[in-house]
């Protein structure tokens, strides 16, 4: 799916949105398995999700590609090759992390953030892969957007 596709994907009205810059191969288990939330907060931000995420605004997505290649580099020290979106219905924001304690690989998590708002991921060649887990609460999102599939 290409990035004109998806910006058409995008209902600010209702829904609010996030991205997630992460390593090759992450966007796949981020969609199946949700996202970890480590929840560090040097920032002190009011909402966890700010802590791993930042906010999409709707005069972003007309530079979304600029955004892609301002994030992506697999050079960098990071090796930060995908960009994870994640949405959910704007009532929901203080929500969509769900708060609980666990331990991955040796090192601590603060919450998760459900598969069920995972929209998807970019890769470094722009490319989107939709998340089959993502759910609007409704049918809305696949009805209106026949690239997606259920």
């Amino acid at each position: 799916m290409n990035i004109e596709d998806v910006k058409k994907c995008f209902n600010f009205k209702d829904y609010s949105y996030f991205y997630h810059i992460t390593g090759d191969g992450i966007g796949d288990m981020i969609c199946e398995e949700g996202l970890l939330v480590d929840g560090t907060n040097i920032l002190d931000v009011d909402n966890i999700i700010f802590t791993t995420a930042i906010e999409i605004t709707p005069d972003m997505i007309d530079e979304l590609e600029d955004i892609l290649d301002e994030e992506l580099h697999e050079d960098s020290f990071r090796g930060t090759s995908e960009m994870v979106i994640l949405g959910c219905d704007k009532s929901n924001v203080s929500d969509i992390v769900y708060l609980e304690e666990q331990e991955k690989d040796g090192k601590k998590y603060e919450g998760i953030v459900f598969p069920n708002h995972v929209m998807g991921y970019f890769n470094i060649d722009k490319e989107f892969t939709p998340n089959e887990l993502f759910d609007y609460g409704s049918n809305f999102f696949y009805e209106e957007h026949e690239s997606f599939s259920k």
